[in-house]
């Protein structure tokens, strides 16, 4: 294509050894000014709310909720792109003042690098959103045109003196450093200890025998109410609306019930035994990406299960599919990613002039060729595509994260290969064949059951409605930066590192700069060359993916959600650098400078904010003092097996358990309009819809569908209050959130008693 030989001509007059620091200079100068740049004209963009039927905190604020994923996805594009522009705007216009000039190129290249430096006094008070542009931007681009025209001026004066210089060609300094690592002994015990008896370890370390002693009525409800309803022979999807996914709202609740009974504490067991997996699959992912093994997965373990940190069990099955994609292109680095697949006939097939079974006959063949080589050098894409779906099956929203994430990078790391076109998909091709396999059980299950419409319905809700129902407002970047426009506060840096707020935006700055850092690679042609960049551009989409949970819906827990990602970068880039300072002869002080001042930086921030010492010390203090067994109290709530709950809330629940079963028969339906799906396990009583939240019931039509199950069954007995946050989540009291149900319930439906708040029904 010309544009890539464009490209190529223009960048190949950078890729010298004497030329890298001058372009980092420039690529710094370009991240300063695209930063600021974007500072400013942020508070240009006008927003307007979008109208929608779903009551919710954004559309009861009138909050544009959108105008965040717009400046996320234009932080995370806009600033690589400018600097990519700038990198190429010095090159011509080194190139064009050079031949003007008659100098070198690799001089007037040296002397813009160097001019545009002043772009980085765009940095000075960047925080202060109401400083002037003029000193903020103009002034130093003012200084940046100047002192190239001054370039110009002194160089035309030498011109008549000058001898031309060729364009500045290619070295070849391509040396072949080999990793100590490398040099590691691969003994069957090794791998044992790595593989078997140190994630044993951490799975014993983080394992918690301990529960509760309060019932979250609410959050435990998504997996208590699921499992009354399938205790009744109700089918997912079908009769039960799952908010999260299949697993983590239906299926862990069943294998508990299953396992160690239906009860509160077979789910709880249930959620105690899959908790450490989440860790488990975090240390393999980093023996996947670390060169140096398991040191620093270890490292990683102990800050993700700090204070203020935490990976789910959610996250397990996605971490492991990302550990297969980085087992897979660490494997194949040296020889390829298409190792084995270069034999692979590509050829068009020549159309026989005998008969179409000939053609049909060499189609088959061919597919057979293809699909024996697929499995043979592609089968951990395979796995990963496989666990990406499990990961789909446990959590929509993490599956989709995931499937999405891992098939744009496969994407884009075959299509950069000059090869055919069917052999570049061949990648990609054997990660949807694993997620295919993985789906075929549970979409058949489905089928025969009558569900997968229901299933396909349920998926599309929980996409579409999600940020509308439960989304929240991110931080102001205004709110974050006033403890540096605070005068009053003292040690203003040291407040704002340790502030609250700062923790939103560090995953977003972590991003964009790996992202700028990627695109400096790419202009050497290095990126896709490295091992080191490819798995760093791999864990960027996973956490720029990941991200939009704490996008959505903007609180702490969901922020700690998605940021997984975040020290996975960190501990890689620190790793990778450490790597590169023992194995290099070349740029070692700088590398060295960097890579110091960086782990100095996270490992103060680390130990002043998480406390992960401090974290571990309780995790062994945990373990030691694990078989020390709380005193029993006596059951006073059925269902909730040796669980030990608080009195004052078992006694509550109880009396409004025991009211319930007393005015209904048993299978009888009821309905709460509490959003507390634990009250209908508690009861043993069925949903009369399938709703058992009614939170999630966010739109019309579903408001109607709750009111044709409450008339259709002329339900008797309604849970309307309890007098909690739950009757006002986020701040909109429920009758608001959903105005049909509320008064179809206030038309048909009167008080029976009040339980300490908790108001119940009864249909006139």
């Amino acid at each position: 294509m010309r544009w890539k030989s464009f490209l190529h001509d223009k960048l190949r007059q950078i890729r010298k050894s004497g030329i890298q620091p001058y372009h980092a200079l420039v690529v710094v100068s370009a991240f300063s000014f695209a930063t600021a740049l974007g500072f400013w004209i942020h508070k240009f963009f006008i927003f307007q709310p979008k109208t929608s039927e779903i009551i919710g905190w954004i559309s009861a604020n009138n909050y544009p909720k959108h105008q965040e994923f717009f400046y996320y996805i234009l932080a995370l594009t806009g600033i690589p792109v400018t600097i990519f522009i700038y990198t190429i705007f010095w090159v011509t216009f080194s190139q064009f003042t050079a031949k003007w000039v008659r100098q070198p190129t690799v001089l007037l290249l040296k002397q813009n690098a160097l001019a545009s430096s002043f772009m980085l006094l765009t940095c000075y008070r960047i925080w202060d959103l109401n400083r002037s542009p003029f000193l903020g931007l103009l002034l130093p681009m003012v200084l940046v045109l100047v002192t190239k025209i001054g370039i110009i001026v002194k160089q035309l004066r030498k011109r008549d003196s000058a001898i031309p210089t060729p364009p500045v060609t290619i070295t070849n300094q391509n040396q072949a450093y080999k990793s100590i690592t490398d040099k590691l002994s691969t003994h069957p015990i090794s791998q044992l200890f790595k593989y078997l008896i140190l994630p044993i370890l951490i799975y014993s370390l983080l394992y918690t025998g301990q529960s509760s002693s309060t019932i979250d009525l609410f959050h435990e409800g998504e997996q208590l109410a699921p499992l009354n309803e399938m205790v009744y022979g109700h089918i997912p999807f079908r009769d039960i609306y799952l908010q999260h996914g299949l697993f983590q709202n239906a299926g862990l609740a069943w294998l508990g019930g299953k396992i160690f009974g239906v009860s509160l504490e077979g789910v709880r067991k249930m959620s105690r035994f899959l908790g450490p997996f989440g860790y488990v699959a975090i240390y393999l992912l980093g023996t996947q990406l670390f060169r140096f093994g398991a040191i620093p997965s270890i490292l990683l373990t102990v800050i993700i299960s700090s204070e203020g940190n935490w990976v789910t069990t959610r996250h397990s099955l996605a971490l492991i599919s990302f550990a297969w994609v980085a087992n897979y292109l660490k494997t194949h680095h040296h020889d390829g990613l298409y190792a084995g697949w270069n034999s692979l006939k590509t050829t068009e097939l020549s159309l026989s002039p005998y008969s179409a079974q000939n053609i049909e006959s060499h189609v088959r063949q061919k597919l057979k060729y293809t699909f024996k080589y697929s499995i043979t050098f592609g089968w951990k894409l395979i796995t990963a595509g496989f666990f990406a779906n499990l990961a789909f099956w446990y959590s929509t929203e993490i599956g989709l994260y995931t499937l999405s994430s891992i098939s744009i990078f496969l994407l884009i790391y075959g299509i950069r290969h000059p090869l055919p076109k069917a052999k570049q998909l061949l990648p990609l091709g054997c990660y949807n064949m694993g997620a295919l396999i993985g789906s075929v059980p549970i979409l058949t299950y489905f089928t025969f059951h009558g569900a997968l419409d229901d299933l396909i319905t349920n998926t599309w809700i929980q996409c579409r409605y999600q940020v509308s129902t439960w989304g929240l407002r991110f931080p102001s970047l205004a709110s974050i930066l006033e403890p540096l426009n605070n005068p009053e506060v003292q040690n203003q840096w040291l407040v704002f590192l340790k502030s609250e707020g700062f923790r939103w935006y560090l995953p977003i700055a972590v991003f964009v700069v790996v992202a700028s850092y990627l695109v400096y690679r790419s202009t050497y042609r290095e990126m896709w060359d490295s091992e080191g960049c490819t798995l760093l551009f791999l864990t960027l989409l996973g956490g720029a993916t990941f991200f939009r949970t704490a996008l959505g819906r903007s609180d702490g827990g969901h922020l700690i959600f998605g940021s997984t990602f975040l020290w996975v970068i960190g501990i890689l880039i620190i790793e990778r650098g450490i790597d590169r300072i023992i194995r290099q002869k070349t740029n070692r002080v700088w590398v060295t400078l960097f890579i110091s001042i960086l782990s100095v930086g996270a490992s103060y921030y680390l130990q002043e904010v998480h406390h992960p010492l401090r974290a571990f010390n309780s995790r062994v203090n945990q373990l030691m003092n694990r078989n020390v067994k709380p005193a029993e109290k006596p059951q006073i709530l059925n269902r909730t097996g040796r669980e030990n709950i608080q009195t004052n809330q078992a006694e509550h629940v109880a009396r409004v358990v025991n009211y319930i079963q007393n005015h209904t028969r048993p299978n009888e339906k009821i309905f709460d309009f509490t959003s507390q799906g634990a009250y209908y396990f508690f009861a043993n009583r069925p949903s009369v819809t399938r709703y058992h939240q009614i939170a999630y019931a966010s739109t019309s039509n579903m408001q109607m569908e709750v009111i044709y199950s409450l008339e259709n069954n002329k339900t008797n007995l309604v849970i309307f209050k309890t007098g909690g946050w739950f009757d006002k989540i986020d701040g909109i009291p429920s009758e608001q959130r959903h105005p049909i149900i509320s008064q179809y319930i206030k038309e048909h439906y009167k008080l029976a008693i009040d339980i300490n708040g908790t108001q119940i029904l009864n249909r006139m």
